[in-house]
């Protein structure tokens, strides 16, 4: 009998933790995210050239305006330089932003000569390359603890 309340002394801490913590992990109320804002910071440059295409690297930033940290895990993109179409490319890149925050991103975009033809050579004749990154993001939710779906927006990055 005394081992069992000596046992029972030494436990009853350890038991109210346990008990204390349980209920501050339960689950929290599902959070509906909502899209991060996207920025180019550099001018995009050429990381590999090869004869038909170049891998070009977009540095960009993205902003995270949810109250939970998330993951930007891939990107549609359909970059245009002068109005003419680069191409389409899916970039895995599985990116955590904290909430609140602001982190900045590079993706490598493989660059078909042919497809980016006519805005090319009108960059060349103006001296001038505007970019514009159009397309899609995934991001889900990087908060154990937090319910949320996965949300699929569209983005425009200048």
């Amino acid at each position: 009998m005394r081992s069992t309340v000596r046992l029972l002394r030494a436990l009853a801490p350890a038991l109210a933790l346990a008990l204390v913590s349980g209920c501050s992990s339960a689950p929290k109320e599902p959070i509906v995210l909502v899209p991060c804002e996207y920025d180019l910071f550099d001018p995009p440059a050429v990381v590999d050239r090869g004869l038909t295409s170049a891998t070009v690297s977009f540095p960009f930033s993205v902003t995270n305006p949810n109250p939970v940290p998330i993951r930007v895990d891939y990107m549609n993109l359909e970059p245009t330089i002068n109005e003419g179409r680069m191409g389409r490319e899916k970039c895995g890149i599985a990116v955590e932003v904290p909430a609140g925050g602001t982190r900045k991103v590079e993706v490598a975009y493989q660059l078909s000569y042919i497809s980016a033809g006519v805005g090319v050579i009108d960059a060349i004749v103006s001296k001038q390359a505007r970019i514009e990154i159009a397309g899609t993001s995934v991001i889900s939710n990087a908060s154990p603890g937090h319910v949320a779906d996965p949300l699929e927006h569209p983005i425009t990055i200048r």
